[in-house]
């Protein structure tokens, strides 16, 4: 055996940068296997299976099945290449997508901040906003934290379990009835904000954007009824009428 062709587990692993037990894990599921394996144990690869590992690893970059890269490699072609590249693009647009929505979720999130300090807690202003997609729970029917809590939960796991990149904090809608009677933790629904290519999903409804009455509160929500009243009390001096909810949006979580 000519020893110029061939490398050792050791240094095939450290010219190429993965570990030993990669290598040996490979060799376990058939999907790179030493060319030469002694009776003492001791395995070879080809120096040209070093660009064999780095397909594998170009294709492991992109979180590729193992399993999906090994039948490619048994029985590589043209077609089979082609058909590979094609599912690796899409799963590439998938993930620039989801990092797009977050990266517009930072910047929707710090506006929401700066917009915050700007007007100050427990002051009414009157604003324009534009109308906003969000995923909406179930009516709350329940009473106490715990049930709060599951709500939330399932909201959650709704959004999650069908890749929805949501950018604010679970949120909730109180009803002025609730708000008159100082029902603090009386809430109709929790929802999320969403992008508009959720629209179309069966729980996203659509806040109508318009002129909204809004404060700040900086504190437990527990402790927010004393912003309610100055909203309220601020219409009937400034003879608005409001709508049959509140929208509680969370800025800081």
């Amino acid at each position: 055996m000519n020893k110029n062709l061939y490398y050792t587990t050791g240094e095939l692993a450290k010219i190429s940068g993965v570990s030993k037990e990669t290598l040996f894990h490979y060799d376990k599921i058939g999907l790179l296997c030493p060319e030469v394996r002694q009776a003492n144990g001791y395995r070879f690869y080809s120096i040209w299976q070093y660009e064999i590992l780095e397909t594998i690893k170009i294709l492991r970059f992109s979180d590729m099945p193992i399993k999906k890269i090994k039948s490619y490699m048994d029985h590589r072609n043209i077609q089979l290449l082609l058909e590979l590249l094609d599912d690796e693009n899409k799963m590439i647009l998938e993930e620039v997508a989801k990092l797009t929505d977050h990266q517009k979720g930072i910047a929707y999130k710090k506006q929401e901040i700066v917009q915050a300090l700007k007007i100050g807690p427990n002051l009414v202003s009157l604003e324009k906003i534009p109308e906003q997609s969000m995923i909406i729970s179930n009516k709350l029917e329940g009473e106490g934290d715990r049930y709060f809590i599951k709500i939330m939960a399932e909201l959650l796991e709704y959004c999650n379990s069908r890749s929805i990149n949501y950018n604010t904090g679970v949120s909730g809608i109180r009803s002025i009835n609730d708000v008159r009677n100082k029902n603090t933790t009386g809430y109709e629904h929790v929802y999320v904000y969403v992008f508009e290519q959720y629209k179309k999903e069966k729980r996203c409804v659509v806040r109508p954007g318009g002129m909204y009455l809004v404060a700040y509160h900086q504190g437990d929500f527990e402790k927010a009824q004393p912003v309610y009243d100055m909203i309220i009390d601020y219409a009937q001096c400034a003879n608005i009428k409001i709508d049959d909810y509140f929208y509680e949006d969370v800025i800081v979580d």
